[in-house]
């Protein structure tokens, strides 16, 4: 046995890290020109350039990253994130290329791909990695896993979800002198409940040092949220296996060894169907039970498009797929997510083998963005630096309690940042980590 783990948080080197920061900044880049037209006040589409390039740049960074310094973990889970998002672009590709043929499905073969380096990524992270980094590792590996074509990497995804330990709440993130407080409120059992909600109001209400209750709550807020994200994507993976069943022949022979059977079948379609309930009855934030139910639609209207290309009758053909675009539109219905291209594409897919092919087409522009005026320069974000993303750097950084070299570090990334923006992390890092780092690095900043 390994009794040996690197922690994922740290660089190996000032290089490593200033490639790793590139690469982070162009992937931000790239999610704020996708996001375009969010909040439903624009329909301006996302410019074309600006995708490509940010999105390749953010790729080159953290490919030169992870290839130059192997013992830095962070360059592979993100290489890993920029994978995921190609293997979506390269799907949008194929299917707005093949859009004059509604009933053909576009080649899987360069998307597939990019999953498959994903899911190696992020494997490389599972290995080497503990605590919060690699339970999301072993997620983000499944989810590939899952929107792969072969049921053997639906059945790798499986057992990669059954290996995650989630028993406990994840203190990594809470600091070394408030973790044991903390397991001591963990304690309480049956109050924990009570603790977790009472704390969680405190939490709204209270700016500054949360202190233990607040932290018990958001880890087990976190642990929850995880564990429903887990159970959702099991149930999806199983249903996969439904519909890939029915597209066999009868002859048992024909049918994958990995297959599940039918009690587990039912049971999954089962858990699918009752999810949203289970979810909203979890007491975890409303924004992150609008993300998993955001998923819950998307996943399910995927499934429908899935089953319709197995049922011969044109009717009822039919029929799934509305069922299908009513499940994209409720995922892209909720707030802030107008233009989330998961939904957005299966969206697409939908109306394409609906044959609506002008709206289909129109939906996968605004994925891959519109072309830009030969010789004119992409447009640059006008959104400033991202308190969360900075936030997260600050408590990577933080084990090392050098406070001069994050301030540096985050000067040379973004520059000189404004009182708004030193205060939301601020907000955000209370009760994070050591309150006398903190200090240091706010009055640095």
């Amino acid at each position: 046995m390994n009794f040996w783990r690197r922690d994922a948080r740290r660089f190996s080197t000032a290089e490593s890290f200033r490639l790793f920061i590139e690469g982070v900044r162009n992937l931000q880049l790239y999610e704020d020109e996708a996001s375009k037209g969010d909040d439903g006040a624009t329909s301006e589409f996302p410019d074309q350039r600006t995708l490509k390039q940010s999105l390749q740049e953010a790729y080159q960074n953290l490919n030169q990253c992870a290839v130059e310094y192997p013992d830095d973990l962070l360059p592979y889970y993100y290489r890993g994130i920029v994978s995921s998002l190609k293997a979506q672009e390269s799907q949008a590709l194929e299917l707005l290329g093949s859009i004059s043929q509604p009933y053909h499905r576009p080649s899987d073969d360069a998307s597939d791909k990019f999953l498959d380096n994903a899911a190696k990524d992020f494997q490389r992270v599972v290995d080497h990695a503990t605590g919060e980094m690699k339970l999301y590792a072993q997620y983000n590996r499944a989810q590939a896993l899952a929107r792969l074509h072969n049921p053997a990497d639906w059945d790798e995804a499986r057992r990669t979800l059954s290996g995650m330990k989630l028993g406990s709440p994840d203190l990594e993130s809470v600091p070394k002198w408030k973790r044991i407080a903390c397991r001591a409120v963990l304690l309480l059992g049956d109050e924990e409940e009570i603790v977790s909600k009472f704390a969680g109001r405190l939490f709204r209400q209270v700016d500054g040092e949360q202190g233990v209750l607040a932290s018990v709550a958001r880890a087990k807020a976190e642990q929850t949220a995880l564990i429903l994200q887990v159970e959702l994507l099991k149930s999806f993976i199983v249903a996969r296996y439904s519909s890939y069943m029915l597209s066999l022949d009868e002859n048992p022979s024909a049918k994958s060894a990995g297959v599940p059977t039918d009690d587990e079948l039912q049971i999954a379609v089962g858990q699918l169907k009752g999810f949203l309930d289970k979810l909203r009855d979890s007491g975890i934030p409303e924004e992150t039970v609008d993300d998993i139910e955001a998923d819950y639609w998307n996943k399910t209207s995927f499934l429908y498009w899935e089953q319709s290309s197995n049922q011969p009758n044109a009717h009822n053909r039919g029929e799934i797929l509305r069922q299908a675009e009513r499940c994209a539109r409720q995922a892209l219905d909720l707030k802030g997510r107008k233009n989330w291209t998961p939904a957005q594409l299966n969206l697409a897919r939908v109306l394409s083998a609906q044959g609506k092919t002008e709206d289909s087409s129109k939906i996968l522009k605004k994925i891959l963005g519109a072309e830009i005026v030969q010789g004119a320069e992409p447009k640059r974000s006008k959104q400033g630096p991202d308190p969360v993303v900075i936030s997260d750097v600050i408590m990577k950084m933080a084990p090392a309690n050098n406070a001069r070299a994050i301030t540096q570090s985050i000067e040379f990334a973004w520059g000189k940042l404004d009182r708004s923006v030193v205060q939301n992390v601020l907000s955000s890092l209370a009760g994070r980590i050591d309150p006398g780092l903190l200090s240091q690095i706010v009055g640095q900043l």
